[in-house]
């Protein structure tokens, strides 16, 4: 087998013979394979740092609920080669656990409340209540007399049947958002202009900034990184009008000759960024013309849920509001709470 000593990974920068005997060179997908992306790859990305970024940077992004949506709307499998069920378990209003399987049925997660003397168990069926009475009357040392005698009264009591209002919550810490995001230009800029990129200085912040990711050094706070914005207005309003399932990646010069890539996943307004790589694209090959590549997503056609996102801009002055109401089969939902979207310097 032909060795490549020379090749360097472009994150922790060691070659094949600095490597010890557990790493090796991997497959590294640039938009990460559980957004159906089966193409565009690059393999000079070590085991070890493949391995940290799946850890601390593309697993909190792929599976945040808002990505997660998506994914099973269009039957996108994880690592686990399960399509995910984002809406899982969520709560009612008391703040109650609900459970949803895939075929979107709920289940309260069981629970007893005890007021003074009196017992009120919530469960999906009498014999999960008759099983937790038990339980709870055991802990309270009571004897098996006792305890059938509180079965008795259970079977012949009154049921109550609710259909409660299950509510979920979005929450994103958008510099891990953005982490992922800027992690696809930074590989995408290799991908097409080589490992010349990294000698540039915009290049080594980011490599660096993505190692201490990597690393872990980012695992409790993750640190904000600049350079990063939503796509200008004129392009979102184009996206909302295109209805293709594909992502599409381009690198370009901007009008004071800053290299720029731009990130469109889903060809969804609300997952289009710019992202600044470098302060002067003279220094590459091939910018007299934009680099472009549209990636095909792969789905699966199992999938039974369709699902529409509106974000709707409440204002804009240094920070954008955004609602997110999605639409799966036809029926409006929106969620609960408001975020913001920093502008990015």
């Amino acid at each position: 087998m032909k060795k490549y000593f020379n090749k360097k990974c472009i994150f922790c920068g060691k070659t094949e013979a600095e490597f010890d005997k557990h790493n090796c060179w991997t497959e590294e997908h640039i938009i990460p394979k559980a957004l159906g992306n089966e193409t565009l790859r690059i393999f000079n990305v070590c085991k070890k740092c493949n391995s940290g970024l799946g850890t601390y940077v593309d697993n909190y992004f792929v599976n945040n609920m808002f990505i997660k949506i998506i994914r099973q709307s269009l039957g996108l499998k994880g690592q686990s080669g399960e399509i995910p069920n984002a809406f899982k378990e969520g709560e009612d209003k008391n703040g109650h656990r609900i459970r949803v399987d895939s075929n979107y049925h709920p289940t309260r997660v069981p629970y007893i409340e005890q007021n003074d003397n009196k017992l009120r168990i919530v469960a999906s069926s009498k014999d999960e209540a008759r099983n937790i009475l038990r339980k709870k009357l055991s802990r309270m040392k009571k004897t098996e007399e006792e305890i059938q005698t509180a079965i008795n009264k259970l079977e012949k009591s009154e049921s109550h049947f609710s259909k409660p209002e299950i509510q979920y919550n979005i929450e994103i810490d958008f510099n891990r958002f953005y982490m992922e995001i800027l992690k696809i230009g930074f590989e995408y800029a290799i991908y097409k202009l080589g490992d010349d990129y990294l000698n540039d200085i915009r290049a080594k912040e980011i490599q660096n900034y993505l190692k201490e990711a990597i690393n872990g050094k980012m695992k409790t706070k993750c640190k904000e990184f600049t350079g990063i914005s939503s796509l200008y207005e004129d392009m979102q309003k184009l996206l909302r009008q295109v209805k293709l399932n594909c992502h599409m990646l381009m690198i370009h010069p901007d009008m004071n000759n800053n290299l720029i890539a731009e990130v469109i996943l889903f060809m969804n307004p609300m997952l289009s960024f710019s992202i600044f790589l470098s302060d002067d694209a003279t220094k590459f090959k091939n910018m007299d013309r934009n680099l472009m590549d549209v990636i095909q997503i792969k789905t699966d056609d199992r999938s039974d849920m369709d699902v529409k996102f509106e974000a709707v801009a409440l204002s804009s002055t240094d920070e954008v509001l955004y609602r997110l109401d999605y639409e799966i089969n036809g029926n409006i939902v929106e969620m609960g709470k408001y975020g913001w979207i920093p502008e990015r310097g």
